[in-house]
């Protein structure tokens, strides 16, 4: 399927139907406690401490700063959460 093609109601169908597709919720979990996608799978790609100094870099050091923290943050564990992704 293009994912152009994709429609809200291959997300979310009514009356109870499956969904065409498993929403993958990557933010962090207090992102999600805040405000979660109904029927995502919750799969971050950041811990809560992670987030919140990639937050701190970026107000302190700047985007690029930032993302380079991500990254970094991120690469010790991408693998496994890559394959936690394709198995959901």
């Amino acid at each position: 399927m293009d994912p152009a093609q994709i429609s809200a109601a291959d997300v979310f169908p009514l009356g109870g139907k499956r969904p065409a597709f498993q929403v993958l919720d990557v933010r962090a979990p207090i992102e999600v406690d805040r405000c979660g996608i109904p029927g995502a799978l919750s799969l971050p790609i950041l811990s809560d401490e992670e987030r919140a100094a990639v937050g701190t870099c970026y107000r302190t050091e700047g985007q690029q700063a930032a993302i380079a923290l991500g990254v970094a943050l991120t690469a010790p564990h991408r693998d496994a959460r890559i394959a936690a992704w394709r198995d959901a």
